[in-house]
């Protein structure tokens, strides 16, 4: 089937391409309209939107604007009459611009609609452990998400999919669908129905802060944000008052205290209020992504115990510890510090380090008081007010952990040199 008539394309990030390459194929594009370039990047230099990119390639008209102001209907004029068809816009368009569509504009929505209304729908569903979603043909009205529907597309989330994989499955199928209806709607075929507004869920802006993990909540809860805030704002936590982004985890069969932190045999691990994370990808912030091997909690995990150790050395004695895991509520509650060191020179290392952690921070409690371990209490927790390490024929530390009086446990567990 096909169609004598045209339509206007509005779309700007990379989620949009697909479906604009696909009206292109047909060739119903009379326009393309997007967002203004913006500065990207650390160096904050302008960058056009991959739409106006590949737009421009293909030599088709490009409209962009930073305000749909008279100007800019004076110009989108020229292009009409044409139908819009919106696919992640990223700006709400007033009705008086979408009244100069010769149909009804069009939209595709990533949520099954009536579900998940509003500007991060990808994201809702991650959140709350969706193992489906959907795409959503629709016709725009004055409301967010409130027009008449007219296809659905269902799409399944795997336990691995985070926001980027997820997008572009959506991204994919929204394209998929367009192609598979378009034609039939500008032919006047097609069947709008109009949403259960009962049945209607809200999602809203993301912000930075949203990204914050309490580690108090379960293992799904966390995991789920992990996946949903993969590239922004990312799931992050605080170690030493730098800021770590987790990029990715799975949930373990380990059990740990909320935000106990564990290193063994090359797996990073943190707890939770259920089941203890592995963590799998993590990132400085501010930093550019790294290699996938210095992503590795495994070659990570001396580092964090360096940056923790350096944060205590520098807060004056007898104060908390500055070297925190920071819980979404505020707390601090790392009670556990286990290094995987494979070699005798890293064991050496990190012998000398809690050593020198020792004489810095805790000479002015209670000094060369050394109290054994408690009987029945947890291997590599000393009960004593001054971190103490003890070392059994040089082969295995046993023990080696800051106390009450510095309040933030720190242990290393069962290395083997």
């Amino acid at each position: 089937m096909t169609s004598n008539k045209k339509i206007i394309f509005w779309g700007t990030p990379s989620f949009s391409l697909p479906s604009l390459q696909e009206l292109h194929n047909l060739g119903l594009v009379q326009a393309v309209v997007t967002q203004i370039s913006k500065p990207a990047g650390r160096g904050r230099v302008m960058s056009d939107s991959v739409v106006k990119l590949w737009a421009d390639k293909e030599k088709l008209p490009v409209l962009a604007s930073q305000k749909l102001d008279d100007n800019f209907v004076s110009e989108i004029k020229k292009y009409l009459p044409a139908t819009f068809v919106v696919v992640a816009y990223g700006k709400i368009i007033k009705q008086d611009i979408l009244d100069l569509s010769e149909l009804p504009a069009i939209n595709i929505h990533p949520s099954k609609l009536p579900e998940f209304r509003g500007p991060s729908p990808i994201q809702a569903a991650l959140l709350v452990g969706k193992q489906k979603t959907a795409v959503t043909l629709m016709q725009l009205d004055k409301k967010m998400d409130h027009g008449p529907i007219i296809k659905q597309s269902e799409v399944r989330i795997s336990g691995q999919d985070n926001f980027i994989t997820l997008s572009d499955k959506l991204a994919k199928a929204g394209a998929l669908l367009l192609k598979e209806n378009i034609i039939a709607y500008l032919e006047g075929k097609s069947i709008a129905v109009a949403q259960n507004d009962a049945q209607a869920t809200i999602c809203g802006l993301i912000q930075k802060e949203d990204g914050l993990i309490d580690w108090s909540e379960s293992a799904d809860v966390i995991k789920n944000k992990i996946r949903a805030y993969n590239p922004w704002p990312s799931a992050y936590t605080k170690i030493s008052n730098v800021e770590i982004k987790i990029m990715s985890a799975q949930i373990s069969e380990k059990k740990l205290k909320p935000a106990e932190l564990s290193i063994e045999q090359n797996h990073l691990y943190l707890g939770t209020g259920t089941m203890a994370l592995e963590i799998l990808e993590l990132q400085a912030a501010g930093k550019k992504i790294p290699a996938a091997e210095d992503r590795r909690p495994a070659q990570t995990g001396l580092r964090l115990a360096d940056q923790h150790l350096a944060a205590r050395r520098s807060a004056g004695a007898g104060r908390r510890a500055a070297a925190q895991l920071e819980a979404g509520a505020g707390r601090t509650v790392p009670s556990g510090l286990y290094p995987d060191a494979a070699a005798p020179a890293r064991v050496a290392a990190v012998q000398q380090r809690y050593a020198d952690l020792g004489a810095d921070q805790c000479r002015d409690l209670v000094p060369d008081q050394l109290r054994r371990p408690q009987p029945g209490g947890d291997e590599g927790q000393h009960q004593g007010p001054v971190p103490r390490m003890a070392v059994r024929s040089g082969r295995k530390i046993k023990e080696l952990a800051a106390v009450d009086g510095c309040r933030e446990g720190i242990g290393i567990r069962n290395v083997q040199p």
